[in-house]
């Protein structure tokens, strides 16, 4: 066992697991398999049942279709006794694609012979009810014809054939799920008895020598190369481990021969390492001072000094940065003192700004010249206007004259309106009591309909005649009622008719007074009319001085748009320019004649 590789030893455990979970594996499938295989039977059970019961209750369902026609003599259930038997065949095909057997064929045979032979009763009652002259044969033999009693024997047989199987089955499965459960108990119980085993014998053959051997390295580790490796010659992957624990150890043997070689050589590169860094030192002070030199020039530049130069050579390989550094300062101080002179250009723009006050005030002595003759004209105005106004109280009292009359108007009008809303309100009852009737007409012909079918069902009992000619008495009295009210409602419409008509005619007396005082209305508008015409020829004034004064205040605002513009920007620019020269020294006096404020005019 020691000399067998723990590749093959762990095969060989685990493979002894394996099988005992195959077969515990198996017997459950089985178990599950016959599980599946009952419950698809049993499926295939309640869908026969189903299409068996729908075979039943499509035949009722055509049965009453039929009586409902018979008794009624309603088109409307000729296409539910066709739906219905479409049903039933469609419910028969089902149970035959079911069950193919032979006496599920047999049963749907039977199924087929007793609703044929139903068929062929109620087709010849549907015959008779669709003549007068044979209705009422159709209705005696309504209680008799089409009886499904057959067709019921038949379905039950079917269900409690499938009800049986159906149990059958569940105890089938009751017992194979008790048989698996067992199974999966000894199953498991085996499994954990094995694994047990072998964890035991891999423990003993693995892992006590690997423990050893676990002690002997880390002995090794901490410098002792005079341990015993035990497990040395094993054929297995643990004595391979020890050979190459014997190999760590010799290697540790020949290490500590090598340290001392070792020491001898650090001592040499160290002296070397020292020579290396003095020559760094060495380049880093003279970086150091490149450095300073340059944070020198940047901080003059920060400070606005543009004519700072760097004098001292930097030395091979840095001497490019200072003639680079030298050449930006002399571009930079080269803008700044073309920028100073470009300050004439603010002083040019000023001067526009004060040009185009001057002409906004002579634009504003216009306008007021303007203003002037449109004072003129609204004088002409006010005096129309006056005129306007007397004839305007005139007409305000006719027009208050009209106003009252036609309020009374409006009075016998509205009253006119409540008349015939009350005759429409008579009208509408009509229609709903004439409702009445016809419903409890419909529903007098239904119950007779109903008597005739109680009559030939019940021979000579003769108790539902009783029922129907109450229904029939009570029906009768709501009709002579609600046509007693239809009268009545009648004569009340009358009497709305003759006030509404007395109504109009004193509306037509109040409609002759406002015609009159609206001819005096129009006599007052002709004269408003003549005074509007001297008011146009004031206005008319007025247009053109108001047309001059809108050009002129247009043109005003633009410059005034403009002058506000250029101001805003020239002083911005002038301000911008003036703080930003005045930071950097530039060596020339270009900039002293700046301006000290804002060129323009207020």
């Amino acid at each position: 066992m020691d000399n067998l590789r723990i590749v093959n030893k762990l095969v060989v455990a685990f493979g002894i697991i394996v099988m005992v979970v195959l077969g515990m594996a198996g017997s459950l499938y089985w178990g599950l398999a016959s599980e599946q295989a009952a419950t698809r039977a049993n499926g295939t059970s309640h869908a026969i049942l189903a299409a068996a019961n729908d075979a039943l209750s499509a035949l009722v369902e055509k049965q009453n279709a039929v009586r409902g026609y018979v008794a009624t003599d309603n088109d409307s259930f000729l296409p539910r006794i066709q739906g219905f038997e479409d049903a039933f065949e469609a419910a028969a095909g089902r149970l035959s694609r079911l069950d193919p057997g032979a006496g599920m064929q047999s049963v749907v045979a039977g199924l087929k012979d007793q609703a044929a032979d139903i068929r062929r009763q109620e087709n010849r009652l549907v015959a008779l009810a669709g003549r007068p002259e044979t209705v009422a044969q159709a209705r005696a033999d309504l209680a008799t014809a089409g009886r499904l009693t057959q067709v019921r024997a038949i379905v039950k047989g079917v269900t409690d054939a499938q009800a049986a199987l159906i149990a059958v089955r569940g105890r089938a499965q009751a017992a194979a799920m008790k048989a698996a459960g067992i199974l999966l108990v000894v199953g498991c119980t085996l499994s954990v008895l094995i694994a047990l085993g072998v964890g035991w014998l891999l423990t003993r053959s693995i892992g006590g020598p690997v423990v050893a051997m676990t002690a002997a390295m880390g002995r090794l580790a901490g410098g002792d190369v005079t341990i015993v490796i035990p497990a040395v010659g094993r054929r297995d992957e643990v004595g391979q481990m020890a050979d190459a624990v014997q190999a760590f150890k010799d290697g540790a043997i020949e290490r500590r021969r090598l340290e001392v070689e070792t020491e001898a050589m650090r001592q040499s590169q160290e002296a070397e390492r020292r020579r290396q860094q003095e020559e760094r030192d060495a380049a880093a002070r003279q970086l150091a001072g490149i450095v300073d030199a340059l944070a020198s020039g940047l901080e003059n530049l920060a400070g606005g000094d543009l004519v700072f130069r760097l004098q001292t050579p930097f030395g091979e390989g840095y001497e490019k940065l200072r003639t680079d550094f030298n050449r930006t300062m002399d571009r930079l101080q080269a803008t700044m003192r073309s920028i100073a002179a470009n300050t004439g250009n603010v002083r040019a723009s000023a001067g526009e700004i004060s040009q185009a006050s001057q002409d906004l005030a002579r634009r504003s002595e216009q306008t007021a010249a303007g203003l002037e003759q449109t004072s003129a004209a609204l004088d002409q105005i006010t005096a129309a206007v006056r005129s306007s106004a007397a004839a305007a109280t005139e007409a305000r009292e006719a027009v208050r004259a009209a106003t009252t009359e036609a309020q009374s108007s409006g009075a016998v009008v509205r009253n006119a309106v409540d008349a015939m809303s009350a005759i429409e309100i008579s009208a509408g009852q009509i229609g709903e009591i004439a409702g009445m009737i016809e419903e409890i007409a419909r529903h007098t012909n239904i119950l007779a309909l109903n008597a005739s079918v109680e009559a030939a069902r019940a021979g000579e009992a003769g108790r539902g005649f009783g029922i129907v000619a109450t229904e029939v008495r009570t029906l009768a009295q709501r009709s002579t009622e609600a046509a007693k009210k239809v009268k009545d409602l009648i004569t009340v419409s009358g009497t709305h008719v003759q006030s509404g008509v007395r109504l109009v005619n004193d509306a037509g007396g109040a409609l002759e007074q406002i015609a009159s005082h609206v001819s005096r209305l129009n006599t007052l508008v002709e004269e408003i009319t003549v005074s509007a015409q001297e008011q146009a020829s004031g206005l008319g004034q007025v247009n053109m001085a108001v047309n001059q004064m809108d050009r002129a205040t247009q043109q005003n605002a633009a410059m005034v748009e403009q002058s506000s513009a250029v101001s805003h920007s020239l002083a911005s620019e002038a301000d911008g320019l003036a703080r930003l020269v005045g930071q950097f020294r530039t060596g020339s006096s270009a900039g002293s004649g700046l301006p000290a404020r804002k060129a323009g005019a207020a």
